[in-house]
């Protein structure tokens, strides 16, 4: 895609007047040349605020007062694009875009365009440029869009001879990391999916390194905090808890050792306190009397639990049989009746026999009952003998209350503290570091979603240099351009083969700087151009000539002031500067368009075939704003 500009039109605030048009003629140099304060810088940010930079630059004054939209023509390939934007908008983003063939100037622009964002990334969508985003987490440190590749289009007139910043608007420090990032994507090299997957993996790295610094600081702490713990160590060797051993500053043996008192029972740890200490022994005494008695204690509580279940089983059954019984009582009944009503033996021997089966059955409840008694009472005994055991253990506990608690036993309680909060520790970190390092882990998968090849634009830059060196003007000084440095958006220079190359900014001359600028822009151009890449291909150079005629009146008036000073170096250069521009046309082969906005006339650039004189502002009441427009 080429694109050029073709037009620079103006709508005037007064209605009754006709529109500016400034027509530009793509693949030549286009000159606008006249006195100070016509216009002709204005060119410049009028262009600029048109491709939709976030401020006005326009100059304060005649041209913001008269002018009510602002507007350019660029001409894509085979179609056009015109973008006018309102000049003192009352709120937001206020302009009109049209593209197709032969588009018509509005005679009133009428807005269309109102989200400056969306409609970059149509514009990007258009010259081919990934467009990204910053999340709502901000992972994305910048985005990009074609705005940042109009560093190559304009030399602004405080620029093209500046030895600390060669590309436009690279001196403000968020375009200018911008400008670096991107770099890639100016130079062709860069694929959208390819730089999107480097943006994701940069923000996961970012994220992974961020975690396993707070890692690296949790483990820090760690170890500071566990050899503040070795106390707890040495005197759980004292009271005989773990074995003696040597101890030393080995952070694993000490979170090792701490694990294993951790992993003891409080009622594991025996203290064995010095033979001297009386205190400590009639506890300890207490402690072993303890024992034995919450051992029987218990045994009591399990013996009375079986007994209930065992009286609860038998209630039971005692209530499920004693209609059964009553009914079964019989044997008495019949045997009184029956031997008073028989005298048969036979007959009285057979009932003598029922009967006394009747009554083993009878008796088998009576039986129940009586085990039942025998349970009571054995519940009983149990309840007496676990009343005299907590009578017992009450008087122990009783006179272990009355022993003074002295500094033995705060020891013992700022022991077990201290293993509670020993414990604590290494549980949240542990807590801690399982979950970082389960986040790390997912960052590590989630990294193999988004690979990227790391784009090496070297041999492009060297391409680059190699034009560069075939594009300085013979009056410059150093001819050995060693490198353009991306990271430092600058070039370095060599005064010769065998040095340390320099900075541009470490040479001397403003001639020198302009030559630097002249070239290494048009270099990058015509590497755009050759390539195909995304980057407007025309390049606005306020100014060129200042370096030679500070003074505008110093420059020669007449065709015999330039004969007589032809042999003069500043005349002499000035004149390079246009037969390097007219010779760079024909290489380029129509490629790309320069627009020089200068104090130099025809006179001094002399009839080169691919210079135009597209505007003469050098008389006066002549330059950007009508004369009529002006209230």
């Amino acid at each position: 895609m080429n694109i050029q500009l073709k037009e620079i039109i103006l709508w005037p605030q007064n209605k009754e007047l006709d529109i500016k048009t400034i027509n530009f003629v793509e693949g030549k140099v286009n000159v606008i040349h006249g006195l100070s304060q016509t216009g002709k810088s204005a060119i410049v940010h009028i262009t600029d605020y048109c491709l939709c930079a976030s401020e006005n630059k326009i100059p304060i004054g005649i041209i913001r007062d008269s002018v009510d939209w602002f507007g350019i023509k660029l001409l894509c390939d085979d179609e056009e694009m015109l973008f006018i934007r309102k000049n003192l908008p009352k709120s937001g983003f206020c302009m009109q875009f049209e593209k197709g063939k032969n588009l018509e100037t509005p005679i009133e622009p009428i807005q269309n365009v109102n989200n400056k964002d969306e409609f970059k990334k149509f514009i990007n969508n258009i010259m081919g440029i990934p467009f990204f985003e910053e999340n709502k987490e901000g992972t994305y440190s910048s985005r990009i869009s074609f705005r940042d590749l109009v560093a190559f289009n304009f030399q602004t007139q405080s620029l093209v001879a500046n030895p600390n910043c060669l590309l436009y608007k690279s001196d403000l420090s968020d375009y200018r990391d911008r400008l670096k990032k991107i770099f890639n994507v100016a130079l062709g090299l860069e694929t959208s999916q390819n730089m999107f997957n480097k943006i994701k993996s940069d923000a996961l790295k970012k994220e992974q390194a961020k975690l396993e610094l707070e890692l690296e600081g949790n483990k820090k702490y760690l170890t500071e905090q566990l050899l503040q713990h070795k106390d707890i160590i040495l005197k759980a060797m004292k009271y005989g808890i773990i074995k003696q051993k040597a101890l030393d500053d080995n952070v694993v043996n000490i979170r090792s050792l701490l694990e294993e008192i951790i992993k003891k029972k409080i009622t594991d740890i025996s203290l064995s306190f010095d033979g001297g200490d009386k205190i400590a022994k009639e506890i300890l005494t207490l402690e072993k009397e303890l024992r034995p008695l919450y051992n029987k204690l218990k045994d009591y509580e399990l013996k009375k639990q079986s007994i209930l279940k065992t009286i609860n089983l038998l209630e039971n059954t005692i209530n499920l049989s004693n209609d059964r019984v009553e009914r079964l009582q019989l044997s008495k009944f019949i045997k009184n009746f029956c031997l008073n009503n028989s005298q048969d033996s036979v007959v009285i021997s057979n009932i003598d026999k029922l009967c006394k089966n009747l009554e083993e059955i009878e008796n088998k409840n009576y039986i129940s009952i009586t085990n039942q008694s025998r349970n009571y009472k054995e519940l009983a005994e149990v309840d007496e003998k676990i009343a005299e055991t907590n009578d017992d253990i009450n008087k122990i506990l009783d006179m272990y209350k009355k022993l003074d608690k002295s500094k033995n036993v705060n020891i013992i309680e700022d022991f077990i503290s201290d293993i509670a909060k020993a414990k604590n520790l290494l549980d949240f970190f542990k807590v801690k570091d399982e979950a970082l390092l389960e986040k790390i882990n997912n960052i590590k998968k989630d990294l193999s979603k988004y690979p990227y090849k790391e784009i090496k634009p070297y041999e492009a830059l060297n391409k680059i240099i190699t034009y560069t060196r075939n594009l300085l003007p013979d009056f410059v000084e150093f001819k050995n351009v060693s490198s353009f440095e991306v990271n430092d958006l600058t070039v370095k220079i060599k005064k010769s083969d065998n040095e340390t190359p320099y900075y541009l900014s470490e040479t001397g001359s403003a001639s020198n700087w302009l030559a630097y600028h002249l070239a290494i822009l048009l270099a990058f151009h015509k590497y755009f151009a050759n390539n195909n890449c995304n980057v407007f291909n025309f390049i606005m150079f306020d100014q060129p000539s200042q370096v030679f005629f500070p003074n505008p009146s110093e420059m020669p008036q007449d065709l015999k002031e330039l004969e007589a000073r032809s042999n003069k170096d500043d005349i002499k250069s000035v004149i390079e500067i246009f037969k390097l521009f007219n010779e760079y046309i024909n290489s380029t082969k129509e490629k790309v368009q320069i627009i020089v906005l200068d104090h130099a006339d025809p006179k001094v650039w002399g009839n080169f075939e691919n210079i135009m004189e597209i505007a003469d502002w050098s008389k006066n009441n002549e330059g950007l704003i009508p004369q009529n427009w002006i209230s």
